[in-house]
């Protein structure tokens, strides 16, 4: 948003020659898009001043790049079934995701569900808008790995070394 005074105090007019790159509000410019647009100013007559010739001026507005922060564990258990997936742009954008295999994961919004053990990668995306580029796309590949069945004699120790004992539990229980 830029603003625009007069040294005379005086009211000015402000027009814009394409309202898809850049609005007036009273004494602002708003950039909306990118592109290029003429601003056109003109101050108004007043009981010390005549009114002024329009002044134009042409306002180029330039896309500006963006990135994607996204991090990813490299595994998981089939167990673990959903994940939150937590990318940002820079641009503050909304992220999409996609998967490689969704008969591994498949994704739901910013959800992550676990299907079955195998590879994967997540692709996450922002695809941009008026002001911004599309971001470089971000790529983690993980693994699911299957999740392991307990023998159901397996007997579990836990240490307390606090009290100096040792609690042993079967692991059925």
């Amino acid at each position: 948003m830029a603003n625009v005074k007069s040294s005379s105090n005086t009211k000015i007019t402000l027009t814009s020659s394409d309202t898809s790159i850049a609005t007036i509000s009273g004494d602002s410019i708003i950039i909306v898009g990118a592109g290029e647009c003429s601003i056109m100013a003109r101050l108004l007559e007043n009981e010390n001043y005549y009114s002024s010739p329009q002044v134009i001026r042409k306002l180029i507005v330039i896309k500006l790049s963006q990135s994607i922060h996204f991090d990813l564990q490299s595994s998981f258990n089939e167990s673990d079934s959903v994940v939150l997936l937590q990318a940002s742009s820079s641009s503050n954008l909304p992220v999409i995701y996609k998967s490689s295999n969704p008969s591994v994961a498949y994704i739901d919004g910013n959800i992550l569900h676990l299907l079955s053990a195998g590879n994967c990668s997540i692709t996450a995306l922002q695809e941009g808008d008026r002001l911004y580029f599309a971001a470089e796309p971000e790529i983690r590949d993980f693994k699911v790995i299957k999740d392991t069945v307990s023998n159901s004699n397996d007997i579990i120790g836990y240490p307390n070394p606090a009290k100096d004992e040792l609690y042993i539990k079967n692991s059925n229980n």
